[in-house]
């Protein structure tokens, strides 16, 4: 209260006291109710330091009424009925009430300095500046065709030929909201594009369709619209192929304008924007044709002998146009560029992890999707997933279908409800259709099969987080798929052996039981790092796919922050060896090949570490234990030690999370022959016969002078 009164005494002692404003005050008058309380000043304004030559007709001594409400507004300024329509002079509904837009601000942004003084030069620099038509500064915005309105309408800025829609319209605490729904009411819609116009001017807002349609100069358009209106109406194969309805339906219905105003910063310039707008009429087209003096018989239209009044008498009601977001506009919004809306993507698992990649990129504009996941969304789902309370029971991919539609106006997303380990024609369909296929069902199994089973040339990319959800890895494959996940995922365990700093990388995490199977555990993991997860995957799909090279991403989640490393894909060699496929690491091997020539003339060797992949028969190498320290070398020989290896074993075991095993020996010969021999045998024969106790395949392999030979016997 106490700003209120003091903002009000300010003005009224500048307005007396000071001579450079010179004016009178006619009347104050106060409410009573202090909750809504202003005071009202007339007053007769005398502007110093208006230019003898002015371009707009502002007088010496100007009317104003300055109304200063209790509440947190801005004072309101207005001016006399007839100053003329000038940029940043707020034309209201009523087309009577005309206010000065003085400041580029809110209240609460001025709040700190705002007194008489301040109100009374910001008033006079208005008028000032508005003389010379200098009020608008050239890197403003155009002002609005028409004065702001609260209705608004969420429009999906569909345009061109005429159509029929449902629409409900609301009401709400800021006016009227108005939305395409199913369970609306029929409109005829139609698009009226007015011809561009010197538009940075608030012309005053039409309360009629007559005074609409003489709002734009040209009248060619607004006979146009007409044409087509009567037109459509009167030819039942037109309307028909515009609405589909019946022409009594068509006729009973209300009809909805949308305006595109196209706006020059001056006269016979460029198109620089355009206005939207929209208009609501309640009459029925049948009471728009009846009143611009036609008349129905049955199915013919004419001319009636009464002319009605062109529209005088057709309230109109408008609307702020709110555009329902395309990916057009996600794209721009979010700097996306335009190719990367061509990609076709397949994500195969819509989990946390999925979920959130997957809004993000929706929200963005990113490619075009096809997701793939059978399951459904349960309450405990709720802590890490974009969906809600609303979606339990129903299938997840359905749900996120529903989201897409509600981002994007223009969707085109599709849900395949199905195991991707199943027969459905649709999944193999997509996925061999797709530029990418984008894992993120945190499954071995999905991984491999996606990798080695799926026919497609699609890009493979797998993300996933460690299972304490303190790190995110995205394995991608090189473009020419060179670099496969299946690779890529057993260089990233080599990688975790490598650098002590991930020893505890794949430690567990608590877990929690959320039903009444075996298998109806949950992770705690953070919904933080979740998102933070999907965030950086997403940026670096945008990023990484532009180029053709395979890569490790991993980025450590660290308190506040993020360490992130790259490791480029590395090259394997594949082989046929009794019935399996063996995959070995290049890198191992040229390193194996290099402990030889370090030992020679001696022999030398080490432990084999890798995976099997029993259902396919394949065999992945990835590295090795070296030689331990009481090992044995000669020319002829080599007797594997066993110093410190039951513990390097253990720590390889527990650091991979037993997805690296011990899959046999390797050695050297001095020479090139890689042949076995009766010891050779002897030890491949003990090799077997330890794996045999985990139903495994012994694997033994020998190197000579740039050469090499693997056996692999069950």
């Amino acid at each position: 209260m106490g700003n209120f009164f003091k903002l009000t005494m300010e003005v009224k002692t500048l307005v007396e006291e000071h001579e450079r404003f010179r004016a009178s005050l006619n009347a104050i008058r106060s409410h009573d109710d202090t909750d809504s309380r202003c005071d009202e000043l007339e007053l007769d304004f005398e502007v110093v330091g208006l230019p003898q030559h002015r371009l707009i007709p502002v007088r010496n001594i100007e009317p104003i009424t300055i109304y200063i409400s209790n509440t947190e507004a801005l004072p309101i300024v207005t001016v006399r009925e007839d100053f003329p329509i000038v940029p940043h002079l707020n034309v209201h509904e009523d087309n009577v009430h005309k206010s000065l837009c003085y400041s580029d601000l809110g209240y609460h942004e001025i709040r700190h300095k705002l007194n008489g003084r301040f109100l009374l030069t910001c008033i006079e620099n208005w008028f000032r500046k508005t003389s010379m038509n200098q009020l608008h500064r050239p890197d403003q915005p155009l002002e609005p065709f028409f004065p702001y309105v609260n209705n608004v309408i969420v429009w999906n800025g569909q345009l061109g030929k005429p159509y029929f829609d449902k629409y409900i319209v609301e009401d709400r605490d800021f006016g009227r909201l108005m939305y395409q729904s199913s369970d609306g009411n029929y409109f005829a819609v139609f698009s009226l594009y007015v011809p561009p116009d010197y538009s940075n001017l608030i012309h005053n807002m039409p309360q009629t369709l007559l005074e609409l349609l003489r709002s734009f100069k040209n009248r060619d358009t607004i006979r146009a619209w007409l044409a087509d209106l009567f037109t459509i109406v009167q030819d039942p194969q037109i309307y028909y192929s515009y609405f589909r309805q019946e022409r009594n339906k068509l006729l009973a219905c209300k009809v909805l304008i949308n305006l595109v105003i196209p706006k020059q910063r001056v006269r016979g310039a460029e198109i620089e924007t355009f206005d939207l707008r929209s208009f609501v009429i309640d009459n029925s087209l049948k009471d728009i044709l009846t009143d611009y003096g036609f008349c129905l018989n049955g199915s013919r239209i004419g001319l009636s002998k009464h002319p009605g009044g062109n529209g005088a008498s057709i309230a109109i009601t408008p609307f702020n146009v709110h555009l329902a977001q395309s990916k057009r506009e996600c794209r721009w919004a979010n700097q996306v560029d335009e190719a990367d809306e061509e990609k076709n993507f397949s994500l195969v698992g819509v989990g946390a992890i999925g979920s959130h990649i997957l809004n993000n990129c929706l929200r963005s504009g990113y490619g075009k999707w096809t997701i793939i996941d059978h399951d459904y969304f349960w309450p405990h789902n709720i802590v890490r997933h974009v969906l809600t309370s609303n979606d339990i029971g129903y299938s997840k991919v359905e749900s996120l279908e529903k989201v897409a539609n509600h981002i994007q106006s223009d969707s085109d997303l599709v849900a395949i409800a199905s195991d991707v380990f199943g027969k459905d024609n649709s999944v193999s369909m997509a996925l061999s259709q797709s530029d990418i296929i984008l894992d993120a069902s945190a499954s071995i199994a999905v991984e491999r099969y996606l990798a080695l089973d799926v026919q497609s040339d699609a890009r493979r990319i797998s993300c996933f987080l460690n299972p304490q959800g303190t790190a995110t890895i995205m394995l991608l494959e090189s473009a020419d798929r060179s670099a496969r996940l299946d690779l890529l995922e057993m260089q990233y365990y080599r990688e975790l052996l490598k650098n002590e700093k991930y020893s505890d990388h794949m430690s567990l995490p608590e877990t929690m039981i959320y039903s009444g199977t075996c298998r109806s555990i949950s992770s705690r993991i953070s919904q933080d790092n979740v998102s933070l997860s999907a965030a950086l995957c997403c940026k670096a799909i945008k990023l990484h796919t532009s180029t053709a090279d395979g890569k490790i991403l991993i980025w450590t989640h660290v308190s506040d922050y993020v360490e992130k490393e790259s490791f480029m894909a590395e090259k394997w060699i594949t082989c046929e060896c009794d019935g399996w496929e063996v995959e070995l690491s290049l890198s191992l091997l040229n390193e194996m090949q290099t402990d030889r020539r370090s030992a020679l003339p001696n022999e030398t060797g080490g432990v084999l570490i890798g995976a099997y992949d029993i259902a396919r028969k394949r065999v992945y190498v990835v590295c090795q234990v070296k030689a331990p320290e009481d090992s044995i070398s000669s020319p002829t020989s080599f007797i594997r030690g066993c110093a410190n290896l039951p513990e390097r074993l253990e720590y390889i075991y527990m650091t991979t999370l037993d997805n690296l095993t011990y899959i046999g020996e390797w050695h050297s010969h001095p020479s090139a022959n890689t042949q076995k021999s009766m010891d050779d045998k002897k030890l491949h024969k003990a090799i077997v016969d330890y794996n045999r106790e985990n139903c495994l395949p012994g694997c033994m392999m020998i190197l000579g002078t740039d050469t090499f030979s693997i056996f692999i016997d069950e």
